[in-house]
């Protein structure tokens, strides 16, 4: 499990060497007014599946290890600050008590966007039936975000994103607050 979790870890972080422009990070960063861990966050998991699946599409090996790091990952759960934890158990707060509404949004955004992943939307119904129905108001930019090709595009997903979170209320936008490091 040591090497598939290496492996994938070196070609995602490599994948951001080779495409990410992080000058416009930066940039955004310094004069972006929405600028918030919360965009920041949104903007990180569309980048990781634009990353992944331009590695993947150019070295078939990359692509067969991420296919295996997410297999394992979903079926073995994550080991991070909160401990031995199933996917979609990331969605709880760092206490690990309570779910934290935008944390689980951005795992199952994940889990869709991302192209070696494998899991489809009815997949994730079987999980937990409500998560159509959450994620319904964000479904044109989902197939948005699982086609960008650009850090640029990666940005004007997230505040897509962003922007209908805080449209819709829900609590979304509040609970997006102070969530992340912001990068």
């Amino acid at each position: 499990y040591a090497q598939t979790f290496l492996y994938g870890v070196l070609f995602h972080e490599c994948g951001h060497a080779r495409r990410t422009n992080f000058a416009l990070l930066e940039e955004n960063k310094k004069s972006e007014p929405r600028w918030s861990p919360a965009l920041f966050d949104l903007w990180n998991v569309i980048e990781d599946s634009f990353v992944e699946r331009d590695t993947g599409s150019e070295f078939e090996g990359c692509a067969k290890s991420f296919a295996r790091l997410y297999g394992w990952m979903w079926e073995y759960g994550v080991e991070g600050d909160w401990g031995k934890c199933d996917v979609l158990e990331t969605g709880l707060t760092k206490s690990g008590k309570e779910l934290h509404p935008f944390g689980l949004f951005l795992t199952i955004l994940g889990q869709l966007i991302r192209p070696y992943s494998g899991k489809t939307m009815q997949e994730l119904e079987i999980v937990n039936a409500a998560i159509p129905a959450t994620m319904a108001p964000f479904r044109a930019a989902i197939e948005k975000a699982q086609k960008c090709d650009s850090t640029e595009e990666c940005f004007a997903v997230a505040r897509e994103i962003y922007d209908a979170m805080a449209t819709l209320g829900g609590g979304y936008e509040s609970e997006a607050i102070g969530y992340g490091d912001g990068g």
